[in-house]
């Protein structure tokens, strides 16, 4: 046996038990599964794989080369060539994803992507797979092209006898390189510099980047070695840097397991796991287990401080806005003069002017019970929309001023952007709405809430929430997408509020953009975030029962499958259930026909903006237990209605959710859907505005009011 073969069944048996205890670690201990474990369970599953491959093949490395011997052409050796070509792409592509998934991390610590793992996993495998797959087709033309293998039986020939191949891995080696170094220095730059901060900013660092560096690091040593050996080694002559590339970004890879492996092996609550589980194997009797901080949590701690820094940067604005509004109304947006034709989408108010005392005696729509009568200060506030038109110079305006210091920091303070807030201010007025922003953001009040917000992922879609303390006001961020579906639908949807004061849309009162550029000087993050009114105004035990319909019955039941005795208060209940619990809303009959009217006009005006996937949200509430509980009367808001049947409770009704316009994703999860349930006609959530609303109103409006 050769120093050749020694060298490769030592490395080969190290790294199988290496990747062996990553994919261990993985498989029994739960919290080693936080991100970015997922990545590292790949990556070690991957490693695995060429590990055993190369310790079995390390006895034909020792062999000479006989080409009459050769079973490369074999159809074992072809299948053994997939499957580790499985594994070596799979090592390629994880390491990018595992760049990627540091600098997401760091990204989106407020604005979240609940299906960014599902989508990153698919690509790496779906990717893996087709390279594969397309190598495993070519492998006969391969072959003809391909230099003698350096030995005999099947070591991998799509590695091994490439001539061409080698081009795409100096190229891969230096893109991965650059994404590397790019991902260190993110990584760096976007930790806040912030005092209480500095103790934690290097050794996360460090830990968080130690396999990157290191990789780097041994692909260049690795590299070198390898160019050096094949130049004096007799097999290999002449020197030919594809073998060097070949060789060494093999072994660069291969090695990595070891470097992930002592990742693992340094969390000394993963050890203390380790030791617990042997104990018990050899030692049925019960040890008394020590509790010791795990340290892979010191990046979900790094996380969770941007997040709470940037919660507070956030609260501090709204109220920096609303303390400034006025001011900036009086000096520059009130100055403007709009000249020109009057258009459909400048009539902002004019249907609130015209005729309210008449209602043109209009049975069919009942329009007494959606308008009412202004009061004057209402009036005024309609003439002055009128007066400046939705013009888009002033929907496209924008207040724009820099966050003050909420903690100490040598960085940049956030910048803020205040879409449109001409109407959005007249909007409040309209509605008679006053809010206090300094009691209801206050840092102090929230300050509870705030270190609860930053373990919260988001929800399904991943939207970040907030509610503030005393209830009455919700920020929510929306993406780039429903941002651009808003301002260009904005002359529609101010005309529409401004007729329908009592519109059971749950309104935008803001929209508001913050650059998060005080985490570096050239890395700004920005977030879009809507202003709502939160529409039960009451503390979540009080909620009985919450209720998201969109009228289809398409996977549109939560409680399948759940516990007879499940708590209905802590789960979103779906268009099944409430036809299995409700029935119908059970509120007075003229209440009734005015919700049922006014839900129509909304659907109507959704679709003819072509919005779509907007939900109804209904809320019970037993006010009388919440105001039994507070010291002052509290009023109820108006979008909520008493029921006839249960005492003090009362049903809250909004539509949500509305920001979706049609597209050429609805039209493929619509098909996807179809397809998977082998029926063209299913009623499944996504269809076009049109057939939606239709729905919206036949299915569910008509359905539950009587």
């Amino acid at each position: 046996m050769s120093e050749k073969f020694y060298t490769l069944i030592a490395f080969a048996c190290v790294n199988v038990v290496c990747s062996s205890f990553i994919v261990f670690t993985y498989l029994a201990w739960k919290v080693g599964r936080k991100s970015p474990g997922d990545i590292v369970f790949a990556l070690g599953i991957s490693q695995l794989s060429t590990s055993i491959y190369w310790m079995m093949s390390s006895p034909d490395v020792n062999s000479p080369s006989n080409p009459e011997k050769s079973l490369n052409e074999s159809s074992y050796c072809k299948w053994v060539d997939f499957t580790q070509n499985l594994g070596f792409l799979g090592q390629f592509i994880y390491n990018f994803a595992y760049c990627f998934t540091m600098r997401q991390e760091i990204t989106n610590v407020l604005k979240t992507n609940a299906k960014f793992k599902m989508f990153l996993h698919s690509f790496c495998l779906v990717f893996t797979l087709c390279i594969s797959l397309i190598l495993f087709a070519f492998q006969p033309e391969i072959q003809k092209g391909a230099s003698k293998t350096v030995v005999d039986s099947c070591i991998n020939t799509i590695i091994l006898e490439r001539n061409y191949l080698p081009l795409a891995l100096y190229v891969f080696e230096f893109v991965y390189i650059i994404s590397a170094l790019y991902t260190i220095w993110y990584f760096y730059q976007n930790l806040p510099n912030d005092d209480t901060f500095r103790t934690n900013k290097k050794s996360s660092l460090i830990r968080y980047v130690m396999y990157i560096i290191s990789t780097i690091v041994l692909s260049l040593l690795i590299m070198l070695s390898t160019f050096i050996q094949t130049s004096e080694h007799p097999s290999y002559k002449p020197a030919n840097l594809d073998i060097v590339m070949l060789i060494s970004t093999c072994s660069f890879y291969t090695l990595g397991s070891g470097i992930l492996c002592y990742q693992r092996v340094k969390n000394p609550a993963l050890l203390r796991k380790i030791v617990n589980m042997v104990h018990k194997a050899f030692y049925p009797q019960p040890k008394k287990e020590v509790e010791i901080v795990d340290v892979d949590t010191q990046f979900i701690e790094v996380q969770k401080f941007i997040r709470m820094f940037q919660i507070r940067s956030v609260l501090a604005g709204i109220i920096q806005y609303f303390n400034n509004i006025e001011e900036y109304l009086d000096d520059s947006q009130l100055e403007e003069n709009v000249d020109g034709s009057e258009t459909d989408a400048e009539r902002t108010s004019q249907l609130i002017i015209q005729a309210r005392a008449t209602y043109n005696n209009d049975i069919t729509l009942n329009a007494h019970l959606i308008r009412e009568t202004l009061s004057e200060d209402q009036i005024a506030i309609a003439r002055t929309l009128d007066k400046y038109k939705l013009s888009n110079q002033a929907l496209n305006k924008e207040f724009n001023f820099y966050v003050k210091e909420t903690q100490h920091t040598k960085g940049k303070n956030p910048k803020m952007f205040a879409l449109a807030p001409k109407y959005f201010y007249y909007l409040f007025k309209f509605d008679n709405l006053d809010i206090d922003a300094y009691d209801s953001f206050s840092l102090e009040k929230n300050a509870e809430l705030i270190e609860n917000m930053i373990n919260v992922d988001g929800g399904k879609s991943g939207e970040f929430f907030f509610f503030s303390y005393d209830n009455k006001w919700i920020l929510k961020t929306i993406t780039d997408r429903e941002l651009n579906s808003f301002r260009q639908r904005m002359p529609e949807y101010f005309h529409h509020m401004s007729e329908y004061r009592k519109s059971l849309i749950n309104k935008i009162y803001g929209i508001f953009s913050y650059d998060m550029n005080y985490l570096s000087s050239s890395c700004g993050i920005i977030y879009h975030m809507v202003l709502m009114r939160n529409i039960s105004q009451v503390p979540r035990p009080f909620i009985k029962r919450t209720f998201d319909m969109k009228g289809s019955e398409v996977a549109r039941e939560a409680l399948k499958g759940k516990p007879k005795d499940i708590d209905l208060s802590k789960i979103t209940l779906k268009d099944v259930d409430f036809d299995n619990l409700e029935k119908w809303i059970k509120i007075e009959q003229q209440q009734s026909d005015f919700v049922k009217l006014q839900l129509i006009k909304d659907a109507e005006f959704f679709k003819n903006t072509y919005l779509l996937d907007y939900s109804l949200l209904i809320m019970k509430i037993d006010w009388g237990e919440y105001q039994g509980k507070v010291d002052k009367l509290i009023d109820i808001p108006q979008n909520a209605f008493p029921s006839q049947e249960e005492p003090n409770i009362y049903y809250h009704i909004a539509i949500i959710d509305y920001l979706q316009e049609w597209n050429l994703s609805k039209m493929a999860e619509k098909a996807s859907k179809q397809l998977l349930a082998m029926n063209p006609n299913l009623n499944v959530s996504a269809q076009t505005p049109e057939i939606y609303a239709y729905r919206f109103i036949n299915n569910l409006v008509n359905k539950i009011f009587r």
